[in-house]
């Protein structure tokens, strides 16, 4: 039975083109979409192999679609990644790493760098310039993400293998540097309000 297009009032809304559309063209869609969705979810599929299961997997995982064949030791029946599975005689299964393990070790490594905030401690010996040099940094941090800011480096880090951090100061900070005048307005500033007023301009350190 045909579809009826005339509701939608479109002179090249062919019904035959939309009965090829259901009846031929979704199943490639769908095969696509399928193993898009099943690597996004990670579904696993059991095996009976004892081959396979040696590494103490009665399973494989859908991000394991694509590896080849000398690593995870079988192949797949079809382009789907719920595809039957079929093992390889002469290949041992080798240990798989996909990228919910990698994520898994990248997220273990940031909880033990930075688990807990970090403190930078001023080895300055007067009490007051070492608590005042403490305070200013904790709000030079705070404003950047605080602890997240140091969790971000330690993700980048364990891809790159390095981080660069680039710090840029704030436009008053540029323009207090800059000037002739003083970095503090007046003198006697130095004990009274000038903490504050620096950690009010560290905030603006990128």
């Amino acid at each position: 039975m045909a579809f009826e297009t005339k509701i939608f009032q479109d002179k090249n809304l062919e019904p035959d083109y939309i009965e090829w559309l259901v009846d031929t063209r979704w199943i490639d869609v769908n095969r696509h979409f399928e193993k898009l969705w099943n690597y996004y979810a990670n579904t696993t599929t059991e095996i009976a192999d004892s081959r396979l299961s040696e590494s103490g997997r009665y399973y494989v995982q859908a991000q394991e679609f694509g590896l080849p064949a000398r690593i995870t030791g079988y192949v797949r029946n079809s382009r789907s990644s719920n595809a039957v599975i079929r093992s390889l005689p002469d290949v041992q299964r080798k240990e798989v790493v996909i990228e919910n393990d990698i994520a898994w070790r990248v997220n273990a490594a940031v909880d033990f760098l930075f688990g807990k905030p970090v403190t930078i401690v001023s080895k300055s010996p007067d009490d007051q310039k070492s608590a005042e040099i403490g305070a200013i940094l904790k709000a030079l941090f705070s404003a950047n993400g605080a602890i997240g800011f140091l969790q971000d480096m330690a993700v980048l880090g364990s891809v790159y293998g390095f981080v660069d951090c680039l710090v840029r100061p704030g436009d008053e900070i540029i323009e207090r540097v800059t000037s002739t005048s003083s970095f503090f307005p007046k003198a006697d500033s130095r004990r009274t309000g000038s903490v504050e007023d620096a950690q009010r301009l560290v905030q603006t350190i990128g």
